[in-house]
């Protein structure tokens, strides 16, 4: 069975599955009550596969990142104009804009992701 399998076998069962941001070698499985021995097994025997799979799904298309590009330009442009704010501080408040609407932003653009 295939990473991507296994994930979905997970999901089907109602167990969410996602890396531990503070310990990049573990995940993190939550409701504990729906993980049979079986499940649990499955996942101990195929975490590196399951972590690597999960990091490529996290992984931003090219598309959100134009879109979060141009997000930022066009925040920045309306709040330097309209909002008479020095260009700097525009560019700093579209960025805390972008990450606060769109937190995958965040896990692509601040090292170490978001909190």
């Amino acid at each position: 069975m295939n990473a991507a399998a296994i994930l979905d076998r997970l999901t089907a069962a109602g167990v969410t599955v996602r890396p531990d941001p503070e310990h990049g070698d573990r995940l993190r499985l939550a409701p504990p009550d729906r993980l049979t021995p079986d499940l649990l097994e499955l996942v101990k025997r195929n975490k590196p596969a399951l972590l690597a799979a999960l990091r490529e799904r996290s992984r931003p298309t090219p598309e959100q990142l134009n879109a979060w590009g141009e997000y930022l330009l066009e925040r920045a442009a309306i709040m330097e104009h309209d909002g008479a704010l020095p260009r700097a501080e525009a560019d700093r408040r579209a960025w805390a804009e972008l990450l606060s609407k769109y937190p995958a932003a965040a896990a692509h653009f601040l090292p170490g992701g978001a909190s």
